[in-house]
């Protein structure tokens, strides 16, 4: 950190990054732009930034509805999936008996799985 010729903090010892304008002139040029800002302009400044500020709370409430919306589908996902799973494990061990026919003719039974 270091400071410059009025004790000012300067951010960044590499990039020299200050937290204002650095120039007098410049600072005084920007308040004179605000000073002679017409009045219909800084009104609608002020409404627009109320109208944004609206708005990203609408999209912050609405990020959070979909993240618990999104949380609550995987999670029902998963039990589905593991219910389905279940249901195979079970399937998968019952011992299948068909009736096939042989080439000649002649049926054979045959036992296509056996449980452990």
């Amino acid at each position: 950190m270091k400071l410059d010729a009025v004790d000012g903090v300067i951010n960044g010892d590499f990039n020299q990054e200050s937290n204002g304008p650095t120039d007098c002139y410049a600072a005084i040029s920007q308040a004179d732009r605000l000073q002679t800002e017409p009045e219909s302009i800084r009104k609608w400044r002020e409404e627009q930034l109320e109208r944004l500020e609206v708005l990203d709370a609408n999209s912050r409430k609405q990020e959070a509805e979909w993240k618990e919306k999104a949380i609550k589908e995987l999670e029902e996902w998963y039990a589905r999936q593991d219910e389905q799973l279940q249901k195979t494990k079970v399937n998968n061990r019952r011992p299948v008996i068909g009736v096939n026919i042989c080439i000649d003719g002649s049926p054979w039974l045959i036992l296509t799985s056996v449980p452990f």
